[in-house]
This record gives C-alpha cells, structure tokens and sequence, in this order.
C-alpha cells in the first residue's frame, strides 16, 4: 500500500478551499459547494475524501494511486490508534438499492480481510458519496453496519444549519440546458457533453454508476466521453448486460444541429470491445440517427455483436417523464432496443 499523495489539479484545491479553509457561511455557499463537488471527475472525488480524512488528522492514510490490488474492496485506508476505517468513495448522484447491498457485501468481505491484516483493531465500514441519498439506500448501508459520508458529513460544524437550502438543479433542468447550448463544435461542444453525461447519470444513475470521463484506452485512440459501471444484479440492465455484453455502458455526446451521419456510429463502435468495456454504447444527440447512421449500427450489430443506439432530446424528455411518474426510465432504452431489432 501506498501512502497518500494528493494528486488534486490547482483548480480542484480551490474548490476544497471552501471547504478546509473557511466555512460555508450562507446557504448559497452550500449549493455552490454541492454542485462543484459533483463536477469533478471520480477519481478527483476519491482524493477529494482521501484529503478530508488527511485534515481530521486521522493517522495514516492509504489510497489506490498504485495498482487496485494495493488495497482489497477499498479506495481509501485510514489506520487509526485502535481503529482502522475501510472507505469506499462513490461519485454517483443516486446509489440504487440493489447496489447498495453490492456495497454492503464488499464491505463485509472487506472487514473480514483488514480485521486479519490489522489485529487487535476495531474495523470501520464506510462509503463516501457525492450526493445526499435516498433513506431506504441509508438504511441498507446502516444496516449493515456501513457508515455512510454524505455532503453534509464533509461540512460538519462548518455551515449553519440551513433554513431552506435551494435544491440541486433536477433532471429537466439539465435538459433544459442542453437544449439551450448552441449546436457546433468547440466550447459548445464540451459543455454539451458535461451535460450529456449528467442527464444520463441523472435519469439512470439509479441501476448504473458513472466511473469515468474523458478516458482513453491504453493505445491513446480512443477516448470515451464517460462509462458508466453496470452491476444490477436483477432488472432491465442485468437483462441488457446479459443479452448485450454489456457490464459497462460507453457514452457519447454529439453536440450536432441535425441527424447524425455515419461518422459517430463508427466513432463509438472502436470503443466496444468484448475483451474491453464491452459492447453496448449509448449516442446523445439532438434529432437521433440518420439512415446511413442507422444502416451502420446495423451492419456493427450483424457483424460483430456491437448494440449500438441513439438518444435524442425527445427519447430523454420520454425518459425523464417515466422517472418524475415513479416508473423506470430504461423502459425508454428497451424501446429503443425493441424498434431496432425488430426493423432488421
């Protein structure tokens, strides 16, 4: 195991400087904070946490900056007089239930692990997330024994207690955004895709979990705009995952005025590998597929397993309408999925 070396670029240290060096003095500080702290990129909010626990002052400090094997079932390892404390740090806007028993069982094989590498010392199971979450996900998490750091636990006795603090933006006003965004490439184009993947997080983020962004492979080619983590072990998306070899969900945004051609088909399609991510990929756009882009993801389909589908701004108005009525937005993928298989 490696000691912590913060690895935060300067940008992300002055945002924690709200947090470490002064206090979150009104209920407008809070939300900004909120809001910048789900900005970041997962592996900034693993720091982020690794940080917080390094100014409590909790003794020494282990993190995953080497290889996963460093440590087992944990991001981040506080070793304490007569405790040690196992942190799992989640940068997702909404634990599902079903993953956070996935959690609660990582964790319990975890503390089995540490009690043996650490004897004699008092165990801790915690996960750290970037977002309040829902009381049947506290529940399960507590439960079992599970510790749960929300954005109100990094801020303790640093912010008054609010009095009607302003909730984070919904899903529609995401939506809402993209739509105003300019069609084009260049600074339009990033803003396109940083709202892109907080929708998709947003109405899905339920069942599947955002891990990454602007990530390449290790040839430096290909570069997906997000991938989401896909581990529900019952449901539409372990069907889909099933069906579609499909344990990661590659994202990509195209911020284009009209349909889109078969360029981006092709695009995504080098990004889905059976031996990789996998081979199901999701386009946002706003007016969906051409038929040339259509006949493309087709010919990926017949020919080497790839799914890969369109979500314009009406698909993701029909998907945040699903969720807001209580139902579950992937009922408007399996659409999707169902229209392009049976048109073959």
């Amino acid at each position: 195991m490696q000691q912590l070396t913060l690895m935060a670029s300067h940008s992300f240290a002055e945002r924690t400087e709200k947090v470490f060096g002064m206090p979150m003095r009104t209920d407008a500080d809070y939300v900004e904070f909120l809001r910048d702290l789900n900005s970041v990129t997962p592996r900034q909010f693993e720091e982020f946490v690794a940080e917080w626990v390094r100014q409590l002052g909790r003794g020494t400090i282990y993190q995953t900056g080497g290889p996963r094997q460093d440590l087992f079932n944990a991001d981040i390892i506080s070793e304490e007089p007569n405790d040690v404390y196992i942190i799992q740090a989640k940068f997702v806007r909404s634990v599902s239930q079903n993953f956070a028993e996935f959690i609660a069982k990582n964790l319990a094989e975890a503390e089995v692990y540490y009690a043996a590498k650490f004897p004699g010392k008092n165990i801790k199971k915690v996960v750290a997330v970037s977002f309040p979450q829902s009381p049947d996900v506290v529940n399960i998490l507590t439960s079992a024994g599970v510790e749960i750091w929300e954005p109100d636990t990094y801020l303790a006795g640093s912010r008054p207690t609010p009095s009607a603090v302003k909730p984070p933006r919904t899903c529609r006003d995401v939506l809402k955004d993209m739509i105003a965004t300019p069609a084009g490439r260049g600074r339009n184009a990033l803003i396109y895709q940083d709202l892109a993947i907080e929708l998709f997080s947003c109405v899905f983020g339920q069942s599947i979990e955002l891990i990454d962004r602007e990530v390449s492979d290790d040839e430096g080619r290909n570069r997906r705009d997000a991938i989401f983590e896909n581990l529900s072990p019952s449901g539409p998306w372990s069907v889909i995952r099933q069906l579609y070899n499909a344990p990661y969900i590659i994202l990509d945004a195209k911020n284009h005025a009209g349909e889109l051609g078969k360029k981006p088909i092709l695009d995504i399609s080098h990004y889905l590998k059976t031996y990789g991510c996998g081979c199901f990929g999701v386009l946002i756009c706003r007016k969906g597929a051409s038929r040339s882009a259509w006949h493309a993801a087709k010919e990926h389909w017949i020919g080497a397993r790839k799914m890969i589908i369109t979500l314009n701004h009406d698909d993701l108005d029909r998907a945040i309408g699903l969720r807001e009525a209580g139902l579950d937005p992937i009922i408007t993928i399996q659409a999707k999925l169902r229209e392009f298989r049976i048109a073959m």
